[in-house]
């Protein structure tokens, strides 16, 4: 796929506004721009989540020695 000179909307297949459309109102006039829109939001989903951190118990051997 050669994008060339195509614009980041020619590109993805949506229009900004439609984007804007969706986030202000949860529609927009296009159903496939929504259907898209929608794909992007739920493929993009580990980027809003937090990152897991491995958590365990530590026993603390100095506060025995207390």
């Amino acid at each position: 796929m050669d994008f060339g000179n195509q614009t980041d909307e020619e590109k993805m297949g949506i229009k900004y506004s439609q984007i804007a459309e969706m986030i202000e109102t949860g529609k927009t006039e296009d159903s496939n721009a929504e259907k898209e829109i929608i794909r992007r939001f739920n493929d993009s989903k580990h980027k809003r989540e937090k990152v897991p951190i491995y958590t365990f118990d530590r026993k603390n051997h100095l506060l025995e020695k207390l």
